[in-house]
């Protein structure tokens, strides 16, 4: 397993980890299985910085960082979060490409952008597809769940974005039945045609399930009040939230905004 050291600016964190060429996963549809991963790489750090705001982000809205650490846990990485100061934060960005984390640092060279960051750990865990089909929809799927939902509820959600509380429960009704209604029901309807299988990609199990699971406990409260059953994709929900790492991670895992 990779041992990590996780170093956190209030809102951007730093892992260091060990030389490693292999773990070993739990895959949900093949069992226990070792992945290449960060052969020949002497240390890493990891970089989260899901907005320069952090204070004022609600802890429900479990922002950018959760994703990349749903993945961290699934591939079995160990690490440990450090907090410093928000403060800092000011005369430290200069170091990150674009003046902005996450960033992942593997071997001194940096890769900037949440989504680049999560690509990679699934390449690593070995869950970003069989074939170039199914990477393509695993992308699909998790763009659509991070961009079209995730992202645009925060507008919504974020009190920085709308101080007032008024108009923040108005626009969350809005964007339930304008856009979390009938996008659940197409998403269902698209899951029966996928071939069968438990999952998005069919009988494989990608990072695209992980998404989707971080897309309904991110929005968990307006999901509870969608009206139509869709049991297919719920029962998905409920199979990744039964791999053990994930069970794991949901159980101890800290409240925290990023």
């Amino acid at each position: 397993l990779i041992n990590m050291q996780l170093l956190q600016l209030d809102d951007e964190m730093m892992i260091h980890a060990q030389s490693v060429v292999s773990t070993t996963i739990e895959s949900p549809q093949e069992g226990r299985k070792t992945v290449r991963c960060c052969q020949g790489v002497d240390k890493k750090k990891l970089l989260l910085h899901p907005c320069s705001t952090l204070q004022q982000l609600p802890s429900a809205v479990n922002a950018r960082a959760e994703l990349i650490r749903l993945l961290l846990a699934y591939a079995g990485i160990e690490y440990k979060e450090v907090n410093y100061s928000f403060q800092d934060w000011p005369n430290i960005k200069e170091k990150f490409p674009y003046q902005a984390v996450p960033v992942l640092e593997v071997d001194g060279k940096q890769i900037a952008q949440s989504s680049t960051i999560v690509r990679y750990l699934a390449r690593v865990a070995g869950i970003d597809g069989k074939t170039t089909g199914e990477k393509a929809k695993a992308d699909m799927y998790t763009d659509t769940f991070v961009m079209d939902v995730v992202e645009k509820a925060y507008r919504f959600r974020v009190p920085f974005l709308e101080p007032d509380e008024e108009k923040r429960k108005e626009k969350g009704q809005e964007f339930l039945k304008e856009k979390l209604i009938p996008f659940f029901d197409q998403l269902e309807e698209q899951y029966k045609k996928n071939g069968g299988g438990p999952w998005f990609c069919g009988e494989t199990f990608t990072y695209a399930d992980l998404a989707y699971f971080r897309m309904i406990n991110n929005i968990m409260e307006l999901v509870m009040q969608v009206p139509t059953a869709h049991p297919e994709i719920r029962a998905n929900y409920e199979r990744t939230s039964k791999i053990p790492r994930i069970a794991e991670y949901q159980k101890t895992k800290k409240d925290r905004p990023f």
